[in-house]
């Protein structure tokens, strides 16, 4: 007659059977608590990436605000530009002057000033001042100065805001941020 395993074989192989079984479950709630950790992980990446992409809309907002305001005062600029040109064209017209000192009686005497036109001293630049005793012209190109100063200052704006988005753009896509992307700090609030 064939003998079968004996009684003690069969203990043992039972009591590796129960340790075996006992690390695959103790495997298993391991994985079961990983997977609710990446569950909760995944939601707050979620949440996170809602919030990332509201706020890239409220920064699109923003800059389409900010491109607006700018076209505003570079209108704004163009059309101080063109009263200003008016105004020294005027202004060079009425210095025209009869008998001026230093004339003689009846001679007609004009005095030389830039134009805007590239007249006498060359085109209108950032630095042309029309020196004209005319108050209206200096507060105009005081005007012009001050908007120019203004649309610098928000074009810098506009540049920055569009490279920090970028830059969020580029991180939430995997992508690192370009060096120079200006993202400093841009983490998810």
């Amino acid at each position: 007659l064939p003998q079968g395993p004996s009684a003690e074989q069969l203990t043992r192989d039972y009591q590796g059977l129960e340790a075996n079984q006992s690390k695959m479950k103790e495997t298993l709630r391991m994985a079961k608590a990983r997977t609710t950790v990446l569950e909760n992980e995944n939601a707050k990446v979620k949440k996170q990436m809602k919030v990332l992409l509201s706020k890239g809309d409220t920064d699109n907002q923003l800059v389409d605000e900010l491109r607006s305001q700018l076209k505003k005062k570079d209108d704004a600029l163009y059309t101080a530009r063109q009263h200003l040109e008016a105004t020294a064209s005027d202004a060079a017209l009425s210095r025209v002057t009869v008998a001026q000192p230093g004339t003689a009686r009846g001679q007609m005497s004009t005095q030389m000033m830039p134009t805007a036109r590239g007249g006498m001293g060359g085109g209108m630049n950032s630095a042309t001042t029309f020196g004209t005793s005319d108050d209206g012209s200096a507060a105009l190109q005081s005007e012009i100065d001050h908007l120019r100063r203004e649309n610098r200052r928000q074009q810098e704006l506009i540049d920055r805001q569009e490279k920090t988005i970028k830059g969020l753009r580029d991180e939430k896509r995997g992508r690192p941020a370009r060096s120079g992307a200006g993202v400093q700090g841009a983490g998810i609030y």
